[in-house]
């Protein structure tokens, strides 16, 4: 679905109807056959976007719903009767049918991306971003959006995504909110925390580079020989019986 909101590959034509007859053709089915998949595959595709379209759409506005109805009612009517409720099933019917009229209007648009002074063409996320503010395809951006919006593996990943209009949601994506803000922000400012370029410890000054949390004191008291110790010390971790063993058998 991802390749229907590309800019490039959007023409099932030029990119996947190929695709799907070389298969067809490797599993050994006519032309007949890769055309009825074809169409299959195609449809498929659009009924999901259409689905998809549908569950994150925004409700119709309020001057784009039908009137309610006007009734009359009796005194008696008045007071008991239940109020007339909208009829939903228009609203809904309404609602598709726009879906499908913007995304019919996406595939026969010739809508292009944009180059940079330089020649370099702008992302796909980029593209949707402008598209969002500047064209007509509210429920297709936010489509692209949740399409889009892979979970994130690397900080360069989750800045990508954050610069293009937020497009980490937090159903795409395992990492805190705050997480990918300390990832731009480090991202962005180097000179807090630059792992790839920390300078190697040479050889025997490890210890010198073990932070404090790390280690744990030791009392001098206890940095002594064995023969630093008093009788009475020793007796505290060798038992009686294993000295009296010992005295015997010196003796």
């Amino acid at each position: 679905m991802q390749q229907r909101l590309h800019p490039i590959y959007k023409c099932p034509r030029l990119s996947l109807n190929a695709v799907v007859v070389l298969v067809c053709r490797q599993h050994g089915l006519g032309t007949r056959e890769a055309c009825t998949k074809r169409g299959g595959v195609n449809e498929k595709i659009r009924d999901t976007l259409l689905t998809l379209m549908k569950t994150i759409a925004e409700p119709i506005d309020a001057a784009e719903t039908p009137p309610t109805p006007i009734t009359y009612f009796n005194e008696l009517e008045t007071l008991f009767a239940p109020p007339p409720s909208r009829p939903q099933v228009i609203i809904l019917d309404r609602m598709q049918r726009r879906n499908a009229e913007e995304l019919d209007r996406w595939n026969d648009d010739p809508i292009e991306v944009e180059r940079s002074p330089n020649g370099t063409p702008e992302s796909v996320f980029s593209f949707w971003w402008r598209i969002e503010h500047q064209s007509d395809y509210k429920v297709l951006s936010r489509a692209a959006r949740v399409l889009f919006a892979i979970p994130a593996s690397s900080c360069q990943i989750e800045r990508d995504f954050s610069v293009s209009g937020s497009m980490v949601t937090a159903q795409r994506t395992s990492l805190s909110q705050h997480s990918i803000d300390m990832c731009s922000f480090l991202n962005c400012n180097r000179e807090f925390f630059y792992l790839l370029q920390c300078e190697r410890i040479p050889k025997g000054t490890h210890r010198r580079h073990t932070l404090s949390c790390f280690t744990y004191p030791l009392d001098l008291d206890m940095d002594m020989t064995i023969g630093d110790f008093a009788d009475e010390i020793l007796a505290n971790f060798i038992s009686n019986s294993s000295l009296c063993e010992e005295e015997n058998d010196t003796t």
